[in-house]
């Protein structure tokens, strides 16, 4: 299951950014989809929230244990980096999240 998460004490300063690169990358998926005449994007039952967490280190960890336990998720992923952004825009959030979610999510998940 994919679920992009970003570490941070402040939302109003970076999220825009990213948020305007995932709407690049959800223009083009949809394009891919209508050109394809694809159905998949169709919802089939419930619907698996898969938007950005974003939050401190604490409320992004309460939100994806609630998410694993909700849906009974075995595997989850996380964006490395939206497209169109360079790495170095996203590495700081992505290392939060190795350091302070990742080990709380394995503890409590194993």
């Amino acid at each position: 299951m994919i679920r992009p998460a970003l570490v941070t004490d402040d939302r109003a300063r970076d999220w825009p950014r990213i948020r305007a690169a995932e709407a690049e990358r959800v223009a083009l998926y949809r394009e891919f989809f209508t050109h394809s005449r694809s159905t998949l994007s169709r919802g089939r039952g419930e619907r698996i929230p898969q938007t950005w967490v974003i939050g401190g280190a604490e409320e992004v960890g309460d939100e994806l244990e609630r998410f694993i336990e909700d849906y009974g998720v075995t595997d989850l992923m996380t964006w490395g980096c939206p497209p169109g952004l360079r790495p170095a825009a996203i590495t700081a959030h992505l290392a939060r999240f190795a350091e302070t979610v990742m080990p709380r999510l394995r503890a409590r998940f194993g």
